[in-house]
């Protein structure tokens, strides 16, 4: 082979060259992408959670907002965490939960409920909030496989 042979495939090469670095920017652009928007989904989740958790009064359109926020966040789980997730699942647990403790606020605040009745939705909201927190935890083992960004494939 001959020195006019091997510049011919300097172009090649460098093209070559050029063709995968642009490949690993984009598969690193999709790969970050992807990430940022599984941390959005779960930072919904986090402010919904929250704000179910404080126990203190919000004020409705505050909840609102969050609430459909997290109502999105949680379709959209659907279709970023794959096929069989438990993610979606947890996510929609969550979401009938809220009712439950967000009708056990509103009624203990604006109901006229005797000390009897109050007790017992005292007790409802614990058992609420306590199953709440464990699927908090189960949300949680389950998206550190999703937002640990160097282990993102």
């Amino acid at each position: 082979m001959n020195w006019l042979e091997l510049v011919r495939l300097i172009p090649p090469a460098v093209i070559a060259g050029f063709a995968f670095v642009q490949w690993r920017t984009s598969r690193t652009n999709l790969r970050l992408g992807i990430y940022q928007r599984r941390f959005q989904i779960y930072e919904s989740f986090l402010m919904f959670y929250q704000i179910l958790t404080a126990g203190e009064v919000t004020e409705e359109s505050q909840y609102k907002a969050i609430h459909r926020k997290f109502i999105a966040a949680k379709q959209e789980a659907k279709y970023l965490f794959g096929k069989n997730n438990k993610i979606y699942e947890y996510l929609e647990k969550v979401h009938i939960k809220s009712f439950h403790i967000k009708g056990f606020h509103d009624q203990a605040l604006h109901g006229t409920l005797t000390n009897e009745q109050k007790a017992e939705l005292h007790k409802n909201v614990l058992a609420n909030l306590q199953e709440l927190q464990h699927i908090h935890e189960q949300i949680e083992h389950l998206l550190e496989k999703y937002l640990d960004f160097s282990e993102i494939q």
